[in-house]
């Protein structure tokens, strides 16, 4: 992803990031049961990724231009994030206990990028400082042992591809409180973007109607 963001623009890597949705309910629509995506849940898909596209539109570096290899770099990891949640469900260790898969996927995942870090030139850690720390702290102990250990346990919980859906409010709800929070313009785009996703997510999560005895 961080490549990506090298090599095109926000709007193009994060939209292409946040399709991540749609590849897991494809897999999941073959490799998990009672997943099976529907015509009027994939349209529901459509729609919510449609309003991620619309969201991102909107910001102020929409216009600018991106290339083929950051694109495609957006593509990978997006359905790397998916092919996570794939894996935790059809190996042993989804069967372990949430902060145990997250503690072993930072683990491993450290190691490696420490490792190939060097290969992509500057200094391993670059203007470290307190502020630097605190949002260290913040991504340490809000997202990874907070938010991706409940995500882990919801991926127990729920089906993969109803829950993945969700994720298609990040960009909306990055936006609403970039507007509340940091006095950042809201496009008119963004209740369209909005309504899009509130009803991709009411067809995803529609329980098909049970036909009368």
């Amino acid at each position: 992803m961080f490549l990506a963001l090298d090599n095109t623009s926000v709007v193009r890597a994060s939209s292409i990031f946040y399709a991540m949705p749609i590849w897991l309910a494809l897999a999941a629509h073959f490799l998990f049961p009672g997943e099976r995506l529907t015509p009027i849940r994939f349209l529901g898909f459509l729609m919510g990724f449609s309003g991620v596209v619309l969201t991102f539109a909107g910001r102020a570096d929409a216009v600018e231009a991106g290339n083929i290899w950051g694109d495609l770099a957006a593509l990978i990891a997006g359905v790397s994030w998916a092919g996570v949640v794939v894996v935790s469900r059809k190996s042993r260790m989804g069967l372990a206990r949430p902060e145990t898969q997250i503690f072993w996927q930072l683990l491993v995942s450290a190691a490696l990028l420490c490792a190939v870090a060097p290969l992509f030139a500057g200094p391993l850690v670059r203007e470290f400082d307190g502020y630097q720390a605190v949002i260290f702290l913040i991504q340490a102990l809000g997202v990874a042992a907070t938010g991706y250990v409940l995500w882990f346990w919801l991926l127990g919980q729920y089906h993969a591809s109803v829950l993945a859906s969700f994720s298609f409010l990040t960009p909306a709800l990055s936006a609403l409180l970039g507007w509340m929070m940091l006095g950042e313009p809201v496009t008119r785009a963004t209740p369209i973007a909005l309504a899009l996703l509130i009803s991709g997510l009411v067809l995803i999560n529609r329980r098909p109607r049970k036909l009368p005895v």
